[in-house]
């Protein structure tokens, strides 16, 4: 049994999170009904019928998907700046990192979705969706031998995001990184740091190392962080799961119904011997009650029948309703709710809102450093000197209610946001600056069309249009 937070004890974890996910049998992993004990007679013809029944709504991934789009749906912004942290303009080295990013995602549209864990053809999104689901994402850059002697530069430098614990990071007494270690397919790579902060890498299908210089920084670039999928959140799932397929076997006997004899002789052949009647899907059950009284001349109770009744769905469908609200609220994505009910204002959806924004913040910080490290090795590996990427996540929470958007230009309108800030917070366009350009152009143009003045009288005279009291003439 893996010791709790060991390596072992963390993948298995990390493993059945992506099964949560994904929900391709979420009966594996969510039924939280009675089971067929093993060695049972007919265990798994019973097992396998208790699965054919069973109904599964996977709200799980439903809000790991909306934690996912606040963080990484809008691409990424990022610039460059020089050795003193000054913001800089530097066209050719700012060309050459967008055709790599552009290039990494191109590339990854023609790989196996098969080879990753959550088959996105975005890489920047499937190491988000690997830090969420699993509690650690890896970065890799990596030159494949299809691409080790092409010409271009950037097209040898290719990113690459292992699968749940491929990656193993080995760090000292104070918690630094010593080594880092892959397995990508048959290939066993090793990474260490050199004190001069020379990359190491030994591939095991390789005779001779590779250095790079990276000023530092890990070819692979891990963080580790809790992971979305919790225990209390995976216990919820199992409850609507269930409710779910109760909701259905109610059905069921509201439209099978099954009949219960009591102290009923079961139907016999005329040679006495007991048969059974065909009626349908329903199920006729025949059971006998205990003899009383003289055991020579016992006595019976009456025969009747019991016939199985429904209840309201109206009781799983509360079920299932108060356990999704309960994951919504875990998420904090409570302003997702529904208000049909009347529970939830206009004020507490803007505050909620704000909280799943400052939740994901958390998030954003240690993501958006992982993304950078890239950049910036990638800027060392095209021989741009000097130069550091940083890399901004766009987040977004949806679109704002009614009363949030009135706040804004309420705000804006008396002099307490810029126009560029208003815009911004508004999320009505992806670029705040070229929107801005469009404004000043169209005022321009509007100014423009505008009819010159009028052109004054020249026979009146100028002074009888002031005020006498404040410029006297004589008289």
């Amino acid at each position: 049994m893996p010791k709790p937070f060991s390596a072992e004890s963390r993948r298995r974890a990390a493993r059945e999170n992506i099964e949560y996910y994904h929900g391709d049998d979420l009966f594996k992993v969510a039924w939280i009904g009675p089971r067929v004990p093993e060695g049972s007679p007919e265990a798994e013809r019973k097992m396998a019928e208790i699965k054919r029944v069973f109904q599964a709504h996977n709200v799980l991934r439903e809000l790991v998907d909306n934690w996912k789009n606040g963080l990484i749906s809008q691409p990424f912004r990022w610039h460059l700046k020089d050795s003193n942290g000054e913001r800089v303009e530097a066209t050719e080295a700012e060309i050459d990192l967008q055709r790599w990013i552009d290039w990494v995602e191109q590339q990854a549209v023609y790989k196996d979705p098969c080879h990753s864990d959550f088959h996105e053809s975005d890489p920047w999104t499937e190491f988000v969706l690997a830090v969420g689901v699993c509690g650690e994402g890896s970065l890799r850059l990596w030159q494949p031998q299809r691409y080790a002697e092409i010409d271009d530069a950037i097209k040898r430098i290719h990113l690459h995001v292992p699968r749940c614990g491929a990656v193993m990071v080995q760090r000292d007494q104070d918690g630094f990184i010593e080594r880092i270690d892959i397995n990508h397919g048959s290939v066993l790579e090793t990474h260490r740091m050199e004190p001069d902060g020379t990359t190491v890498v030994n591939v095991s299908e390789r005779e001779e190392p590779i250095e790079v210089e990276a000023e530092g920084r890990w070819l692979i670039q891990t963080i580790r962080m809790p992971s979305l999928i919790t225990d209390s959140g995976k216990r919820k799932q199992g409850a609507i799961c269930h409710a779910l397929t109760m909701k259905l076997r109610n059905q069921e006997l509201g439209g099978f119904k099954e009949r219960t004899f009591l102290n009923a002789e079961f139907p016999v052949d005329n040679d006495g011997e007991p048969i059974e009647i065909q009626r349908g899907p329903g199920i006729d059950q025949y059971a006998y009650g205990v003899p009383t009284g003289d055991p020579q001349t016992p006595t019976y109770a009456n025969a009747q029948m019991v016939e199985s009744e429904p209840v309201s769905p109206a009781t799983f469908i509360e079920s299932m309703q108060a356990d999704i609200e309960l994951l919504y609220r875990e998420f904090r994505q409570g302003h997702l709710l529904s208000t049909n009910d009347g529970r939830l204002s206009g004020e507490s959806r803007i505050q909620m809102r704000q909280n799943f924004e400052h939740y994901l913040n958390g998030w954003k910080r240690p993501i958006e450093s992982a993304i950078a490290n890239v950049l910036n090795i990638v800027l060392k590996l095209l021989e741009y000197e000097d130069l550091e990427a940083v890399v901004e996540l766009s987040i977004t929470t949806g679109k704002l209610s009614a009363e949030e958007r009135a706040e804004i230009r309420s705000d804006y309108q008396a002099g307490l946001l810029s126009k560029s800030t208003a815009i911004a917070l508004l999320g009505c366009v992806d670029d705040v600056d070229a929107e801005l350009a469009l404004i000043d152009e169209e005022m321009a143009e509007k100014s423009a069309n505008q009819p010159d003045p009028l052109p004054t009288n020249p026979l009146t005279n100028p002074l009888d249009r002031v005020n006498d009291d404040d410029n006297p003439r004589e008289q």
